[in-house]
């Protein structure tokens, strides 16, 4: 799986940004689901997707457990996503839908001015 973070790609609409994951397996799938899981189930640690050993990228992207849906913030060149347990848990839920190879999915709603993007070729 990688990460990759467009910038200033609608002229219509600069503020908007997307941090998309792509380029995955079924099983780099299962293992984000896990990483998800992890990061409900221990809020105080630092929790960085892409020290994980299935992400091949060197955007810091870390996620943390929040009591509002924040969504991604980039701050000092890392991206930060704040998200509510539900919102986790409406994340894990769409992970496991059937054949997410195909298409695309918005992982989150919120006012962020980064979206999280999982789709496979980076399109939508």
């Amino acid at each position: 799986m990688k990460i990759r973070v467009f910038e200033n790609y609608n002229k219509e609409y600069p503020e908007d940004k997307i941090v998309c994951l792509n380029t995955y397996s079924e099983n780099d799938i299962t293992q984000f689901i896990v990483f998800i899981k992890n990061v409900i189930k221990n809020p105080n640690l630092e929790h960085n997707l892409s020290k994980e050993n299935f992400i091949d990228s060197d955007i810091n992207l870390f996620f943390q457990l929040d009591e509002k849906d924040v969504g991604i913030e980039k701050k000092q060149g890392n991206y930060i996503c704040k998200l509510t347990l539900t919102a986790y848990e409406n994340i894990i839920e769409l992970l496991y839908k059937d054949d997410l190879s195909k298409g695309y999915q918005w992982l989150y709603d919120t006012l962020s001015q980064y979206e999280l993007l999982l789709s496979n070729k980076c399109k939508w």
